[in-house]
């Protein structure tokens, strides 16, 4: 992970502006990914949350409620800042006039950080949420809960 973590510090240092826009353009992508699955993971628990309160810690799943909606705000302030960047970098790329610029690297480096941060705590909020819902879905015996009568026949036995 360390020899990871160096060499994306070299790459950002290093990289020509078209490759750091197309790593930036993945992030965007990915965090519109990352707020689809908030999304859903906030909606499993809101249409289990009967079953969820009435068998897991109620606090323990309003402190998940709480991490998820402060992880959506984070995934639009750090979406913001790569829709700010990336077109900060399209317009170096675009321009005739190549300057280097090393605030603009800094502020990728930044980003970079950012989003790597917010994916790392992302997967434990992920876990967290599928424990929470698989304990308590696996718990609860689908029988008791939906159980199905036979439907009855509208025509007499006599016709058949």
């Amino acid at each position: 992970m360390r020899q990871q973590v160096q060499d994306t510090n070299i790459y950002s240092y290093n990289a020509n502006w078209d490759e750091l826009y197309l790593v930036t353009d993945e992030w965007k992508t990915d965090m519109e990914v990352f707020n689809l699955e908030l999304q859903y993971l906030r909606n499993l628990i809101h249409t289990n949350l009967a079953w969820l309160l009435m068998d897991a810690d109620a606090h323990q799943v309003q402190l998940t409620l709480k991490k998820i909606a402060k992880t959506i705000e984070q995934n639009k302030t750090i979406s913001a800042q790569i829709d700010e960047h990336l077109l900060k970098l399209e317009r170096l790329v675009m321009s005739t006039f190549f300057i280097e610029n090393q605030g603009l690297r800094d502020e990728n480096k930044i980003i970079e950080s950012n989003f790597y941060e917010f994916k790392r705590n992302y997967v434990i909020l992920k876990k967290e949420v599928f424990f929470i819902t698989s304990t308590t879905c696996s718990a609860v015996p689908s029988e008791k809960y939906y159980s199905r009568t036979k439907p009855t026949s509208v025509f007499p036995h006599s016709l058949g």
